[in-house]
């Protein structure tokens, strides 16, 4: 999924389409396309959805505050495709972004972030 390749979190919430992302990343291309393409992304994230239930990996990873430095938590362990950035899923900035981890945490996870950020802004200006 092209969303998830740019770093967005793309899920569904009361079959509601959210993406979330860099601040200042969603252009009017990715805007339109989005709008262009919404049922079938809805579709497909269904049909993810679907299989995560059934093979029982449906599981969200999480931020286990009682380790310190805080530690990330339950991305192998029977965690949603969603959140497997080794497997096309979301990148793991997108994850963090999610759950609204702390700053230090981004630091120590996201190991290209300069670099992260400024392919982002590139695409921006190339398109608008």
């Amino acid at each position: 999924m092209e969303l998830r390749e740019r770093c967005f979190s793309v899920r569904l919430e009361d079959r509601k389409l959210v993406c979330v992302g860099i601040p200042g990343s969603m252009n009017t291309e990715l805007k339109e396309m989005i709008l262009k393409d919404k049922v079938s992304l809805i579709q497909l994230l269904e049909t993810e959805e679907r299989i995560a239930d059934e093979t029982g990996c449906d599981r969200k990873p999480y931020i286990d505050y009682s380790k310190s430095p805080p530690e990330l938590r339950g991305l192998l362990d029977r965690a949603h495709p969603r959140f497997r950035y080794w497997q096309k899923g979301q990148c793991l900035y997108a994850t963090l972004v999610e759950l609204n981890a702390p700053k230090e945490m981004f630091k120590r996870y996201v190991h290209n972030l300069d670099r992260l950020t400024s392919k982002i802004v590139t695409i921006n200006k190339r398109s608008g």
